[in-house]
């Protein structure tokens, strides 16, 4: 198996050289920040997010328009969309984890949910060792 990249990020004014695995890790266990609109607004160096999947596809063009860095938590079928092969057609890079992502519901205590088709981590400009890693 072959050896995954490390990547140097900053996380809250701490740096860490951490591999994707270590990466998604870490950022799993961060509380959320403040609300700002994501539309309105062009913070940061790169976007790491699990937005809401009823707006993937204005969060993908918001930032393909950016030409911002982002790794997403996005349904696994979007590949197959036109629209995505539209905006990212050979410049994307696919994490996909050893098991399905369960999710909680911000407005209810349900927890665990897990989509129908599972999710993968969708990346863009993230320069990863490969295009394809299975965790």
């Amino acid at each position: 198996m072959a050896k995954l990249k490390r990547v140097k990020v900053i996380i809250r004014d701490e740096e860490f050289n951490l591999t994707p695995r270590q990466l998604i890790n870490k950022l799993s266990k961060l509380d959320h920040w403040d609300y700002e609109d994501f539309f309105e607004n062009n913070r940061g160096e790169i976007v790491i997010d699990n937005p809401p999947f009823s707006k993937k596809k204005e969060v993908c063009i918001r930032l393909k328009e950016l030409d911002k860095p982002f790794m997403l938590i996005l349904p696994s079928n979007i590949i197959v969309l036109k629209w995505f092969q539209s905006l990212f057609k050979n410049q994307i890079q696919i994490i996909i984890p050893n098991k399905r992502i369960g999710f909680t519901h911000l407005k209810s205590d349900k927890s665990g949910y897990t989509p129908p088709l599972g999710s993968f981590i969708y990346c863009y400009k993230m320069n990863l060792n490969k295009d394809l890693i299975f965790l």
